[in-house]
């Protein structure tokens, strides 16, 4: 019988570095917690082993990530993962969530493969779903001022485009646009390794 658990190289090259920098920085107990674009699942089962007092809802489009979601949640036997939701932001499926409240939202190594009206959907959720203090989390990388902060990310920008147009490396400033227009500020800009960055937004009336 063939396992639907995927394993992609991009978890065991960012999980470790993403951990450190949330546990130093998420220090609430009792929060429900949205996660945008899952992939493997192996992210959020990761966070709901180092977050236990969390509740975790995982999201995806394809049914080969949705599959492999599920398939992590029931290998880890953890009863803080409820079991993943098909959403894609580009169809305002975010109303599936229509009855839940997030403390956080996050979105890791996602808006950079997606079209940038999946950034514009991700906050007009999180106007809708987040708490007065929820906090948005963006990981991935980043240009700064319209530049991209290494070589590595401009070519990594190119082989995007070059797979898909609509994809790109995406500017802080226009990120911090689209989030003042749902009722976010960016509050930290932290460097992670490999060019990197995790943007921390919070409400502004929290």
């Amino acid at each position: 019988m063939n396992d639907p658990r995927l394993d992609t190289p991009s978890f065991h090259r960012n999980i470790e570095p993403i951990v450190a920098l949330l546990k130093k920085h998420i220090t609430a107990s009792g929060l429900n917690w949205l996660e945008i674009g899952s992939g493997s699942g192996q992210h959020v089962v990761r966070f709901a082993r180092e977050f236990p007092s969390f509740t975790f809802q995982p999201t995806d489009i394809t049914s080969e990530s949705l599959g492999s979601i599920s398939a992590w949640i029931m290998d880890s036997r953890l009863t803080n993962v409820r079991e993943p939701i098909s959403m894609n932001l580009l169809d305002d499926q975010w109303q599936k969530i229509e009855d839940q409240t997030f403390d956080l939202i996050s979105a890791f190594n996602v808006i950079h493969i997606s079209p940038w009206d999946v950034t514009k959907g991700l906050f007009q959720a999180a106007k809708i779903h987040g708490n007065a203090e929820c906090r948005v989390l963006l990981y991935g990388p980043f240009r700064i001022d319209g530049k991209h902060t290494s070589e590595s990310n401009a070519a990594f920008e190119a082989w995007l485009r070059a797979k898909n147009d609509a994809f790109g490396v995406r500017d802080v400033e226009d990120i911090k646009n689209v989030a003042k227009g749902n009722g976010y500020k960016l509050d930290h800009m932290h460097e992670m390794p490999a060019n990197n960055f995790m943007l921390e937004f919070s409400n502004i009336g929290g």
